[in-house]
């Protein structure tokens, strides 16, 4: 990320830098964690282009999680972007794409379920309903 960000700003400009949201389903945050992500396993919605999709915000980002708790925070480099409207950047070139963290929310209305092997039902989470994690995974797209 840093080399290429310092590739294309040898021209005397920074590349455009900004944050975008990678939701997923649950089931792919381990993947994604251990492997980053993964174009080979995108879910054939490509409508704006090939590459991964990366929300400007939740709003826009929560229907991608399909029901699912967690979306990944990336820093991006813009300069090559495949797509930027409808508050979702694709971005095809991995080294274009920074994970920064893990965020893990509770949908409204829903009780928050407690982690594996914790006895504590859920009682040692904070009431804001989101908290981060490091998160130095990218993987498979969902």
């Amino acid at each position: 990320f840093v080399a290429a960000a310092a590739a294309a700003a040898e021209g005397g400009n920074p590349p455009p830098l900004r944050l975008g949201l990678h939701f997923t389903l649950d089931e792919n945050v381990v993947s994604i964690c251990e492997r980053g992500l993964d174009a080979s396993l995108r879910s054939g919605r490509a409508v704006m282009g090939n590459g991964e999709y990366f929300a400007d915000n939740v709003e826009t980002g929560l229907p991608y999680a399909e029901g699912g708790s967690h979306f990944f925070l990336f820093a991006l480099n813009m300069s090559e972007a495949v797509a930027h409207r409808h508050g979702i950047a694709v971005i095809a070139r991995s080294d274009h794409q920074l994970p920064l963290y893990l965020v893990t929310f509770e949908h409204e209305g829903t009780a928050p379920k407690p982690a594996e092997g914790d006895s504590s039902g859920g009682a040692s989470r904070g009431s804001g309903g989101a908290s981060s994690g490091g998160g130095s995974g990218h993987g498979e797209s969902g």
